[in-house]
C-alpha cells in the first residue's frame, strides 16, 4: 500500500477526468460531490499478489478451507481514491481505462464490456463498499456514521484471476476511510474487520516484510522515511493469520491471464472430487529457507545479481496445491501453462486459484520481453512484474496524519 493525500486541486482535476472517463450525466452529481469545499481526499496505490507457495490442509466445519500459502506482493497495481461527499451515500466509480483488456475475450451478450475480468460491479457487491459499510457502521462519536463518501477505484487487476485485487482493494478501502472519517487509523479493528470481509484482505495489512539490521549498523532498514520493504508473508488459517518474513529477496517475472477466469468454488469442489486431499502435505520450509540464502548472496540491498542456478533453484519450489484443480475447471489454464513453457522459464504456477500464472524470471528486462512477446498474440494477459516495496505502511500513516 501507498498512501498519499490528495489536496483540493488535484481533486479538482479529479473531477475532470470523471466527466470525461464515465460522460457527462455521470458526472454532474459527482462535481458536487468530488471536494468542491477545500476539502482534501486520500489516494492509495494498491498491490496485487502472488502464491509463490500453496498448500490447503483441510475443509472447515464453516465450509472454508485452511491453507499454509507464501504471499508475496508485486507491482501490478489499483489506484483507490476517496473524497468526501455532502451526502450521506456510499458512490463508487470504476475506471478500467488503463485495464489490459483482450479483444473478445470472455463476451457477454448485452453486456456494456465483453471482457468479464473488468466487469468490476460498482454497488454494494463490491467489496471496496462492503469494506467502507462495516467501517462507517463502528465509527463513534465525535464521528458520524452518516457521513458520505465518493470513491474512483482504477483499475488494472484482472478480476477470477488469483491476484488477490479485489482484496488489496477492500483494504486501501479500509484505510482511505479512517484517514478520511476518522483522521486515524485503529489497525486492531481494521484486523478484525478484514478477516470477516475475505480470507486475503489481512495479508495487505501485515504482510510488510520485517526491518532488518545491516551489519554493524544501529537502524533497520524500514526505521527512515525513504526506507523501503517489501511484502512478504507466510499465511494460515484461512489466509488471515499473517506471518511477515524477516528476509526478503526482490523477483521479476511474468504474469498470464487466460481469457477465462476461475471461480474460487468451483477450483476447490474440483480439489475435493479429485481425491487431491488424499496423501501427505507439503511444506513451504524448503522455500523459505532458499530466500534466506538468496537475500545472504545478493546482499542486504538486494542488488547483487544471482545466476541462474540460484533461479532454477528457487523456480522448483514454486508449488500450489490447486493447479491441476484449476486445469480441470477451464482449459485456458493447461493452456497458459504450455505458452510459458516455450521460454523456458525458472519455474511458474498458478496464483491462489487461479486463472493467473506467475513465471519466475532473471531480470525485468527478461520479464519485458517475454510479456512483450506474449500480448502480441493477444490472446492472454500478459505483464512483466517485480516485487513491490513501499515504507513502512505505520510510517506512511504518521507522514499522512502530519502533513
Amino acid at each position: 500500500m501507498l498512501l498519499q493525500p490528495i489536496e483540493n486541486s488535484q481533486a479538482v482535476h479529479a473531477e475532470s477526468e470523471t466527466q470525461l472517463r464515465f460522460g457527462f450525466e455521470k458526472a454532474t452529481s459527482s462535481a458536487r460531490l468530488l471536494s468542491g469545499h477545500h476539502e482534501r481526499g486520500w489516494r492509495c496505490v494498491v498491490p496485487s499478489k502472488i502464491n509463490l507457495f500453496l498448500e490447503v490442509l483441510g475443509r472447515r466445519e464453516d465450509g472454508y478451507h485452511d491453507l499454509d500459502t507464501l504471499m508475496h506482493a508485486i507491482d501490478l497495481t489499483d489506484v483507490l481514491e476517496i473524497y468526501p461527499s455532502e451526502l450521506s451515500s456510499i458512490t463508487l466509480r470504476v475506471d478500467d481505462s488503463q485495464a489490459l483488456h483482450i479483444p473478445g475475450a470472455c463476451s457477454i451478450p448485452g453486456s456494456d464490456s465483453p471482457d468479464r475480468a473488468f466487469q468490476i460491479p460498482s454497488d454494494s457487491s463490491n467489496l471496496v463498499v462492503r469494506a467502507l459499510e462495516k467501517l462507517r457502521a463502528r465509527l463513534e462519536p465525535p464521528h458520524r456514521r452518516d457521513q458520505g463518501a465518493v470513491v474512483v477505484l482504477r483499475k488494472r487487476i484482472p478480476a477470477q484471476a488469483g491476484l488477490g485485487g479485489g482484496s488489496a482493494d477492500a483494504v486501501a478501502a479500509l484505510l482511505l476511510g479512517s484517514l478520511l472519517w476518522r483522521q486515524s487509523v485503529d489497525f486492531d479493528l481494521l484486523r478484525l474487520l478484514a478477516a470477516q470481509l475475505g480470507s486475503d484482505l489481512n495479508f495487505f495489512l501485515d504482510g510488510q516484510c520485517l526491518a532488518q539490521k545491516a551489519p554493524g549498523s544501529t537502524a533497520g532498514i524500514g526505521s527512515g522515511k525513504d526506507s523501503l520493504l517489501g511484502w512478504s508473508a507466510r499465511c494460515t488459517g484461512r489466509g488471515e493469520f499473517v506471518e511477515p518474513l524477516s528476509s526478503d529477496v526482490t523477483l521479476h517475472g511474468v504474469i498470464i491471464h487466460p481469457r477465462e477466469g476461475c471461480n474460487t468454488g468451483e477450483v476447490f469442489a474440483k480439489l475435493r472430487s479429485g481425491g487431491e486431499f488424499d496423501g501427505p502435505r507439503r511444506s513451504p520450509e524448503d522455500l523459505l529457507k532458499r530466500i534466506v540464502e538468496l537475500q545472504a548472496l545478493s546482499g542486504m540491498n538486494g542488488k547483487a545479481p544471482l545466476d541462474s542456478q540460484h533461479w532454477n533453484e528457487l523456480g522448483h519450489l514454486l508449488y500450489n496445491r490447486l493447479d491441476a484443480a484449476a486445469k480441470q475447471t477451464t482449459a485456458w489454464v493447461q493452456s497458459a501453462a504450455n505458452r510459458l513453457d516455450r521460454y523456458n522459464p525458472y519455474g511458474q504456477c498458478l496464483t491462489g486459484s487461479g486463472s493467473a500464472r506467475f513465471c519466475l524470471c532473471s531480470s525485468r528486462e527478461q520479464a519485458d520481453q517475454i510479456a512483450t512477446e506474449i500480448r502480441k498474440e493477444e490472446e492472454y494477459r500478459a505483464y512483466s512484474v517485480s516485487s513491490w516495496r513501499t515504507p513502512a505502511l505505520s510510517v506512511q500513516i504518521a507522514n499522512c496524519m502530519h502533513s
